[in-house]
């Protein structure tokens, strides 16, 4: 949030140097890095103006494979316990496969509408991902 925040506030200044032909390392050369956006205001502006679409297409991905590797950690938690056996948690590879593996052996259950929601957005997503330990989490 704070990020989308920062890029309105920085196009909402930006506004103060339309129609500028000074790039913006002349214009902010205090900013740490501004040297390496060598734009004009107005291309910047247009920039900052889509953060939302840049920041969502950069951030559900990363949501999701952290969610993925939680999960991953959870069942491994659940063989240790014997909860459930090595052979039930390497047949769940999916994300699909995973929630109802973790139900069935705590016997618990999910909301089906927060998964129908997952489930959506996993399906809308590029053809892989990766976790944090930089293995492919998922591929299409």
């Amino acid at each position: 949030m704070a990020l989308l925040a920062g890029a309105g506030m920085a196009t909402h200044l930006l506004q103060l140097t339309r129609g500028s032909q000074h790039l913006l390392p002349e214009v902010f050369p205090q900013v740490p890095h501004i040297g390496r956006l060598n734009l004009h205001s107005e291309l910047a502006h247009k920039i900052l103006d889509a953060a939302d679409v840049h920041l969502g297409a950069m951030s559900i991905p990363y949501a999701l494979a952290i969610h993925d590797d939680f999960l991953r950690e959870c069942i491994h938690l659940l063989v240790t316990a014997r909860k459930c056996t090595a052979k039930q948690a390497a047949k769940a590879d999916s994300m699909a496969a995973k929630h109802p593996l973790i139900a069935q052996s705590t016997g618990g259950a999910f909301n089906a509408d927060s998964l129908g929601q997952l489930g959506e957005i996993d399906r809308e997503q590029p053809p892989s991902a990766t976790s944090r330990r930089g293995t492919v989490l998922w591929s299409r």
